[in-house]
């Protein structure tokens, strides 16, 4: 058992041995010069070496460039994606498909043409439906190319899941022959007996009906030549419904001309002629109303198209707001109304039976025109119409928007009363505004357009500018009236001030109270009033100008402004006349004063030796005899009082220093109360 076990570990010991010589073997590196040089050789070792500095830095130059080379080959290497690959579908097949089915096939040739024309002979009925025939051999063809086609393809390409591999063709699922062949047996027996449309009579009939009703009864796209009034297209449209009528007349007298000259009642017997001639009013009745049908079509679909609708004359005129005449609700109007004509137009026509048969009731042929299809006819033809009419509301809009300032002005009288501002000037300046802000829109309007021209017709705005401009004329003119009338109204009152004044100025004052007062008066004229009255005048002028500019002025008027303006010249010499005036005067009233003054004091010279003789008046019984004597001295002295009064008054007027007359004072301070004694002497004497 020991042997064993020693045997067993030396074999691992040897195992190990090999692995890890083999592991020594694979981390064993084999490094190239130039990769240690670069990687393993450092400022350190060249040092240690003893390496020059020249072939340092050779070295370092070396190991750049290594070091540049191993990074370009690195940034060269693919990176790893961090997510997963889209992965990529073979779409090969698919692309071959589509190339394949891009190829060309070959058509039908000559011989399976004839053989298929052969397999659908049927008497003579190729020859007399060939139409029917080139429908049948064109879905042949068609059949035959897509079937080679797909199956060409099919046998070059695999189908992709889903795809029916290898075209195969069905067969036909009945033998000729299915359950309903019975009904159609009957139906073929029914139809021999009942179907009356290849009769000669009736077939004469639908040819007179295809070759004499047009398409449309009535063209409505040659009214796009010139513009229409809507009376003139009203009256066009009746017409219209007479041609209309006319032309469906004259189809039914042809086919009653043609009714009553054949003779096939004789050969086809009385049952049968009487089941033809109601097949020929249904063939009648058809054919009248796909006529109307298509007309009434043509109708609507002409109102849709902008290079066909009849062209009409559309105006505007003002009332209380905007009106567009016409409006499309009335020209719906005339539309209906014609179409609703044209309906009633095909309801007149007898039935066959009534020309041919004795007593026959009145009857008349039933056209199959519901009134679902004429309401919903209108209802296309609203539409169409407001659709046109759009563009022209949207500019009816816009302007009565750009003058709707003006439409409640044009009601009003337009003048300015005076109780709207009592300001003369600012009355003035309003009006002028007004006139101003009317101009602006005078000339708005007449810089529009005399037409504007829109798909549904010509909008004719010359009658609406027309209007615009003489209602506003109007109000220009009554405020310009107005304003005419307050000018001359300032002219008069101006005209008025130089009047007074020249009146006062050239008034003599009787006193110098008002020789004083007209003086100071007269220098606020100077200073003051001139001024003010030329400022007026400038204002006039002013004024004047802007009336000029607005209209015509009257002679009475312009006669008026220059009397005005010449009232700036002519007051010069009256002002200089009253300065003269005044002058002289106060000069007269200044050699007064001076001699009055001069009276005064020779007069109190004169009086103050009179009054000496008072001193001998002591005698009581001689009281009276001193009064009498007395009053003549207060006599003299009362008229000094009223002098000196007067003087002190003149002084004050004049500007002058006040005199004092002390004097006169004195003498008074000293008789009144000796004269009051002597009164009182004489009293007491006279009760004694």
């Amino acid at each position: 058992m020991s042997s064993g076990n020693n045997t067993n570990s030396n074999k691992n010991a040897l195992s190990r041995t090999r692995q890890c010589k083999v592991n020594q073997r694979k981390s064993v590196q084999h490094l190239t010069l130039d990769e240690l040089v670069a990687t393993h050789l450092t400022d350190e070792l060249m040092e240690k070496f003893n390496i020059r500095r020249q072939a340092r830095d050779t070295l370092k130059n070396f190991q750049a460039e290594y070091c540049k080379r191993t990074k370009l080959r690195e940034y060269k290497k693919r990176l790893i994606p961090l997510y997963a690959e889209i992965p990529s579908f073979n779409n090969s097949k698919v692309m071959l498909r589509t190339y394949a089915d891009q190829c060309p096939t070959t058509r039908m040739g000559h011989f399976q043409d004839l053989a298929i024309r052969r397999k659908i002979q049927l008497k003579v009925l190729e020859n007399r439906y060939p139409e029917i025939i080139d429908t049948i051999m064109k879905e042949a063809k068609e059949h035959f190319m897509r079937v080679t086609h797909d199956a060409g393809v099919n046998l070059k390409v695999y189908a992709s899941p889903g795809q029916v591999g290898r075209f195969i063709l069905e067969p036909y699922k009945f033998l000729g022959r299915t359950e309903r062949y019975d009904n159609y047996l009957a139906m073929r027996s029914d139809l021999k007996t009942k179907f009356l449309l290849h009769f000669g009579l009736v077939r004469r009939i639908f040819q007179e009906c295809v070759t004499l009703l047009p398409d449309i009864l009535c063209n409505i796209a040659n009214l796009r030549g010139k513009s229409y009034d809507i009376k003139e297209l009203d009256t066009i449209f009746k017409k219209y419904v007479e041609e209309a009528q006319n032309v469906m007349k004259k189809v039914h007298n042809k086919v009653v001309e043609i009714v009553e000259t054949n003779n096939i009642k004789a050969k086809m017997g009385a049952p049968v002629y009487h089941r033809i001639l109601k097949v020929c009013n249904g063939l009648l009745s058809v054919y009248f109303g796909q006529a109307l049908s298509r007309t009434i079509d043509h109708i609507v679909n002409v109102t849709s198209r902008a290079d066909q609708v009849p062209y009409l004359k559309l105006s505007i005129n003002y009332k209380e707001n905007l009106v567009l005449q016409p409006t499309g609700e009335d020209l719906l109007v005339i539309y209906s109304i014609f179409i609703t004509q044209l309906v009633e137009s095909a309801d007149k026509f007898l039935v066959l039976e009534y020309y041919v048969k004795r007593n026959y009731p009145t009857k008349y042929l039933k056209i199959n025109i519901t009134e679902e299809f004429v309401s919903t006819s209108l209802t296309k033809l609203s539409q169409n119409i407001l659709l046109l009419y759009q563009p022209i509301n949207v500019y009816v809009k816009k302007l009565d928007t750009d003058f709707s300032d003006i439409y409640k002005d044009i009601h009003l009288t337009g003048s300015l009363s005076a109780s709207d501002m009592i300001d003369m000037s600012a009355r003035f300046n309003s009006g002028c505004e007004q006139i101003w802000h009317y101009q602006d829109y005078i000339k708005k309007a007449s810089s529009m357009l005399s037409s504007e021209y829109f798909v549904i017709g010509q909008l004719i705005l010359s009658e609406y500018v027309i209007t615009i401009k003489e209602s506003l004329s109007l109000i220009i003119e009554s405020i310009f009236t107005d304003l005419c009338q307050m000018h001359m109204t300032e002219d008069a009152s101006i005209c008025q001030a130089f009047e007074d004044l020249k009146v006062y100025a050239l008034t003599k004052p009787l006193t110098t109270e008002d020789l004083i007062n007209q003086g100071k008066y007269m220098i606020w004229v100077k200073t003051v009033l001139i001024h003010q009255l030329r400022d007026r005048i400038q204002d006039m002028l002013n004024n004047l100008t802007k009336l000029v500019e607005f209209g015509n002025l009257t002679k009475a008027h312009m006669e008026l402004n220059a009397k005005t303006v010449h009232w700036l010249t002519n007051i010069e010499p009256i002002l200089d006349i009253n300065s003269s005036m005044y002058e002289q005067i106060k000069f007269e009233y200044e050699e007064r004063l001076q001699a009055t003054i001069n009276y005064v004091n020779n007069t109190t010279e004169k009086l103050i030796p009179m009054l000496g003789s008072l001193d001998d008046m002591d005698d009581f019984d001689r009281c009276r005899e001193y009064v009498n004597q007395i009053k003549v001295h207060l006599v003299v002295l009362r008229e000094l009082r009223q002098k000196i009064t007067w003087i002190v008054k003149e002084q004050q007027c004049l500007g002058f220093t006040v005199s004092t007359f002390n004097t006169v004072e004195q003498v008074e301070n000293w008789i009144y109360p000796f004269f009051h004694l002597v009164k009182i002497c004489m009293n007491i004497q006279r009760l004694a």
